[in-house]
């Protein structure tokens, strides 16, 4: 909470660019490093299949790993194109040159950026895009936490 305080409060204050997002579906987005089974669906079983497993590739929702994999999926996507996440919240990413400064902060599947120049923001949506089905939800003009 504090950071996006924070943040909200530094991006008003300096009259940034307040952009906001949705990643949809987010945790089948996440590769799964280790060997994970589960049983075939009542409703896709037959005679033919009963008993068999099936080995996952990607996280799915409900799968212990999903929030870790979509985690590390993003942290990687993001320190590639020179984002740092801070130490204090590693909900956090930071990227400055020269001139910019851009920080996003993710809050379960969605992403809040701000920044005080545009086109680095444009430029990662269309990163965030590539890599994921972004919903662009607009100017950030409400947040909701639970």
């Amino acid at each position: 909470m504090t950071t996006i305080r924070l943040l909200l409060t530094l991006a008003t204050t300096h009259n940034w660019f307040l952009h906001q997002l949705d990643v949809n579906m987010t945790f089948v987005h996440g590769d799964l490093q280790e060997e994970v089974y589960m049983t075939i669906h009542l409703g896709m079983q037959n005679s033919d299949n009963r008993g068999l497993v099936c080995q996952l590739k990607k996280s799915i929702y409900g799968l212990k790993q999903a929030s870790r994999q979509w985690n590390h999926k993003l942290t990687s996507i993001l320190s590639s194109h020179d984002f740092i996440q801070s130490k204090a919240d590693y909900s956090l990413f930071l990227q400055k040159t020269a001139s910019t400064f851009t920080a996003i902060l993710v809050y379960v599947d969605d992403l809040l950026i701000t920044g005080n120049s545009i086109s680095p923001i444009q430029s990662l949506k269309v990163v965030l895009h590539y890599e994921y089905t972004i919903k662009y939800l607009g100017d950030a003009h409400f947040f909701f936490l639970v």
